[in-house]
């Protein structure tokens, strides 16, 4: 069915660009899980084996640090140019001389570490699981630099992978189905229904109000956002194929987020500069990317595979400006209906007048399981402005969670490009639920 009447709709756009983005020189091939800069200049990275590089200069140099451990090191966090403190397994790090030297504590035995964060040279806070029972989490806090800890809380049948901190009091842990909150360091902990679409993989707040969780599923990836300090969420962007791994935001509207795309093996970076209302991808190459940190609203690095660092001292952008590539306010994609279904449901999408050199426009729909694999194409075809309903039959389907997606080009030919000179492409992605 097509229909002549032209309507917008509000929705979320993941659109394209190429960024700057440089890879430095590591020194190493170590896989890299955690990157942290207290300035522009002075920052550090961690990885397999015990690895801990610093640089003083941006990360035109990195030089290797003696951490006095061979395990895993998870995380690694500085309150200033002295202090830090990094985890892995059952040990906690910690450092007085920028890194120069670091001591090792073993925390309780029989545990392993999965989260840690220090808002000042005393107060920090770290996530635990008993090795015998990993289904229980564990939050203690420090008021002593990490000399003594103290159980704060702790929930059985749940995992615990990230902890955020604002200040000395505003916390947050999420978990498969909410968020924990504390407004007074710790001593009492209120939950929040959450209902994540999969395992949280971190959690960010750019003030009292408002955060973003990232969470990733079989196959699937997921960004929701708080913005009434975590009472409730609501899922901006997901889809198939891919993991989220980290978020860094330097205010309320600038979001940064890198992963990885099992299997190919790919690092991405997307950023937000709306709150998230709409993302671009700015970065893709070979290499998974594990950790991103922005010390402001432009100057950031990412690390990940086989000690790759990459930097950017513009926020990623080109002199491009970014959201005029497509513009997503000509293209709308609904949510299916009924929804959860079955056996069959229907998708609407529409095409509104472009700016482009042709009158249509080269259109897909597909859908894909959770694990990225192509399931059906829908749509194959260029297409006229108009409004557009196809409907999927999902009766040879196993139940389960299903992703269609929208992709509309300037024309089959990748060649061609808007009046602008820019390269016309727009895809989003929604999520459909199929019940036997």
């Amino acid at each position: 069915m097509r229909a002549l009447k032209i309507f917008l709709l509000v929705f979320i756009p993941v659109v394209t660009v190429s960024a700057q983005w440089y890879q430095q020189n590591s020194g190493t091939t170590t896989y890299l899980y955690s990157v942290f800069f207290i300035d522009e200049t002075t920052g550090w990275a961690c990885g397999d084996s015990g690895k801990i590089i610093k640089t003083t200069n941006g990360g035109l140099d990195w030089l290797e640090q003696n951490s006095n451990t061979t395990v895993w090191i998870k995380g690694i966090q500085f309150v200033d140019a002295n202090n830090g403190w990094a985890f892995g397994g059952n040990q906690i790090l910690s450092s007085t001389n920028g890194g120069s030297s670091w001591t090792a504590h073993n925390f309780l035995s029989s545990t392993y570490l999965s989260a840690l964060q220090f808002v000042n040279v005393n107060m920090g806070w770290v996530i635990s699981h008993n090795v015998s029972s990993a289904d229980t989490s564990c939050i203690y806090r420090t008021t002593d630099g990490g000399i003594s800890w103290t159980l704060q809380t702790q929930t059985p049948n749940e995992y615990f992978e990230t902890i955020y901190f604002l200040n000395e009091n505003y916390g947050w842990v999420p978990f498969f189905l909410g968020v924990l909150k504390t407004t007074n360091g710790g001593i009492s902990w209120t939950q929040n229904i959450a209902n994540l679409q999969g395992s949280p993989m971190c959690i960010r707040f750019a003030d009292h109000q408002t955060g973003w969780i990232s969470s990733n599923t079989l196959g699937s990836y997921d960004i929701s956002k708080s913005i009434d300090g975590g009472l409730n969420w609501f899922s901006q962007i997901s889809g198939p194929g891919e993991f989220i791994q980290s978020i860094s935001c330097s205010n309320a509207n600038t979001v940064y987020a890198a992963g990885i795309q099992p299997f190919v093996d790919d690092g991405f970076i997307w950023k937000t500069t709306d709150g998230g209302a709409s993302w671009f991808e700015q970065y893709r190459e070979d290499g998974e990317l594990y950790s991103i940190f922005f010390v402001n609203d432009t100057m950031g690095w990412s690390v990940g595979r086989s000690g790759k660092i990459l930097v950017t001292e513009n926020g990623g952008v080109t002199s491009v400006e970014e959201k005029n590539e497509m513009n997503p306010k000509y293209f709308t994609l609904s949510q299916n209906y009924p929804n959860p279904f079955n056996p069959s449901t229907k998708i609407k999408f529409t095409i509104s007048s472009v700016e482009t050199t042709r009158r249509v426009v080269f259109t897909t729909l597909k859908v894909y399981d959770v694990l990225g694999n192509e399931v059906v194409t829908l749509v194959n075809e260029e297409l006229a402005a108009g409004e557009y309903e196809v409907e999927f039959d999902g009766s040879k389907l196993t139940s389960g969670i299903y992703f269609y997606k929208l992709s509309v080009m300037q024309s089959a030919r990748r060649d061609l490009v808007l009046k602008d000179g820019q390269s016309g492409k727009f895809s989003e992605t929604k999520k459909m639920i199929y019940l036997t």
